[in-house]
């Protein structure tokens, strides 16, 4: 069996790897284990505040101590991305990591993804779910309202009032992130977070090919 780092961005990811991803990719072969950013891990609190520099260099210490490094960091909220998409972040912090260890045998066990828009759109993929956390029938309604309005999960917007997470957070006031998210996340289940984002399951499919 390899094993796989995984980088995330605060405890919401954290939890999720350890106790949705982690087990579906145990069939694959992969150990996998996260580990916050440090930015985010030294507050205590998580999330944000992650940038390139910050990210490759977490990802080199994961390689030292795993087959496999890959990440799972919002592209909303990530610091000094500028007007990059967020597939030309990605190849920058592929180059980030590259000018860290010019002399590594092998990139190819670096796989840095950026979830987009933020790992909260994942749980759009199944409003119904977010009855796993008490919501009420019409807070359920108005969120499939809005997983109705883009073409997947992951095209709601990323602006500071709108964002998936800042949507939940004025429709469930009681939404905890790390708690809940995880809840909600293990009754959607990956396969069909996989059905309705294309770049998470992009993702996927190749993290499966490491165990193969």
């Amino acid at each position: 069996m390899s094993t796989l780092g995984v980088v995330v961005e605060g405890k919401t990811e954290e939890a999720f790897v350890r106790n949705v991803l982690a087990e579906y990719l145990q069939s694959y072969q992969l150990e996998v284990a996260p580990t916050i950013i440090g930015s985010a891990n030294s507050r205590g609190d998580g999330g944000g505040n992650v940038n390139i520099d910050g990210l490759a260099r977490d990802m080199v210490i994961s390689s030292w101590h795993n087959d496999f490094v890959t990440s799972l960091v919002d592209f909303y909220g990530f610091t000094g991305k500028g007007e990059v998409t967020v597939d030309q972040l990605e190849s920058q912090i592929t180059h980030s990591i590259r000018e860290r260890v010019p002399d590594h045998p092998n990139f190819d066990i670096f796989i840095p993804y950026v979830q987009m828009h933020e790992f909260e759109g994942l749980l759009f993929s199944n409003t119904s779910a977010f009855a796993e956390i008490n919501a009420s029938e019409d807070s359920i309604l108005r969120l499939e309202q809005i997983r109705n309005s883009f073409p997947t999960p992951e095209d709601i917007n990323d602006n500071s009032k709108t964002a998936p997470s800042k949507r939940l957070e004025d429709l469930l006031r009681r939404y905890h992130k790390p708690r809940h998210g995880n809840i909600v996340a293990e009754a959607i289940g990956i396969d069909k977070m996989r059905e309705e984002c294309p770049r998470f399951n992009e993702w996927l499919e190749r993290l499966e090919a490491l165990g193969s």
